[in-house]
């Protein structure tokens, strides 16, 4: 029985550098960067993207699970429903059928970042806040607007019961990005799915509670393990 290769998918804050250590607890993973992150032009088409994914991990062998953040965890979705055949699971991490981007908009790049993570996580001011703010400055402006938009613009239904593969959806209780009721219609709306809220934990739930995080991605690893190794 061979166990299932996380692949992790940054949303539109910090890119890859959104992941800190978690990605590095658990064996095999991969840790995918999308166009423009860092090198390369931001895509800017949903649908696009999703093919751009498919293509990325066709060489990574499998099972394969998609643990996508916010814009990630929308673009893991897309891409199970474009190409089924291509995972055996997706854990989608601040998702819902749409997101709910904040309008941060200031006078400078820097005014936006800071906007970003103070309606994302509980502390951004703090460690994490900060080396999260340093990474999306290096991306720079114009990959971070060609993300917001394609978040803002990205919408799940009508196509989510078209995703047959299990799905945990995992939301922080102050997630405003994908808040918890719209969370559930999600849940609601995929086949074969599973809905954790946790406590205390905004957008980036996965940097306000990274152990309960680091335990439900595991989880849901290893159950999958045990099905895919019933099949």
């Amino acid at each position: 029985m061979t166990a299932p290769r996380p692949i992790f998918l940054h949303g539109a804050i910090a890119g890859s550098s959104c992941w800190g250590s978690l990605s590095d607890r658990f064996d095999g993973a991969v840790v995918l960067g999308l166009p423009g992150h860092p090198t390369g032009s931001a895509i800017s088409d949903a649908a696009e993207l999703a093919d751009w994914i498919a293509r990325a991990i066709t060489q990574l062998a499998g099972p394969r699970v998609l643990v996508g953040h916010g814009l990630g965890a929308l673009l893991a979705l897309a891409t199970a429903r474009r190409h089924p055949d291509m995972l055996d699971g997706v854990v989608a991490l601040g998702g819902a059928e749409g997101l709910r981007v904040p309008e941060v908009a200031g006078p400078t790049h820097d005014d936006a970042i800071q906007g970003l993570l103070a309606a994302s996580m509980r502390d951004p001011d703090g460690e994490v806040g900060a080396a999260l703010a340093r990474a999306m400055h290096a991306l720079g402006p114009e990959t971070l607007d060609t993300d917001l938009a394609v978040a803002a613009r990205l919408q799940l239904r009508p196509d989510a019961h078209e995703i047959r593969c299990p799905v945990l959806v995992v939301v922080g209780e102050n997630d405003v990005w994908a808040p918890p009721r719209e969370a559930a219609e999600l849940a609601t709306a995929l086949p074969n799915s599973h809905m954790i809220v946790v406590a205390h934990a905004g957008h980036l739930v996965h940097a306000d509670a990274p152990v309960t995080t680091q335990l439900l991605v595991a989880a849901f690893l290893a159950r999958l393990e045990l099905t895919l190794g019933d099949a």
